[in-house]
């Protein structure tokens, strides 16, 4: 027999499911987000590698920074 508590606990399960789909999309765009910090970062290293070099071979040369 279909009752207002049956009603309450199918509600509550679609909260659930819900819920749980949105934790998903949420850790996968936290994954996402933390790929691209680390590309960032080595992007960022490589960077400062190259114009601590390119000061280094050619004193004269001027290096504009990017960011």
């Amino acid at each position: 027999m279909y009752t207002r508590e049956t009603h309450n606990f199918i509600s509550s399960l679609k909260v659930l499911r819900h819920e749980t789909n949105l934790n998903k999309l949420i850790e996968f765009h936290m994954e996402q987000i933390m790929t691209f910090k680390n590309a960032c970062r080595k992007i960022e290293s490589t960077l400062h590698a190259t114009k601590f070099l390119t000061n280094r071979t050619d004193p004269t040369s001027t290096v504009v920074p990017l960011f």
